[in-house]
């Protein structure tokens, strides 16, 4: 991922709210879009990616 493997694996070492987010995160896929999902699973997708203190993306815009 645009060469932050090493940033990455620093916040999962450092966070395992974030690397449990993480793990979920990469086995989504693009198609998957169009399969029906549980509730919960669309909930914790969604969060993983936007939790405030632990979420993907908070870790993503620290490094813009």
């Amino acid at each position: 991922m645009a060469g932050l493997e090493i940033a990455r694996n620093d916040e999962a070492a450092t966070n395992p709210t974030f690397e449990t987010y993480w793990r979920l995160i990469v086995k989504w896929k693009e198609d998957a879009r169009y399969r029906r999902t549980t509730q919960s699973d669309a909930e914790g997708l969604y969060r993983a990616v936007a939790d405030p203190n632990d979420g993907v993306l908070r870790w993503i815009r620290q490094l813009w």
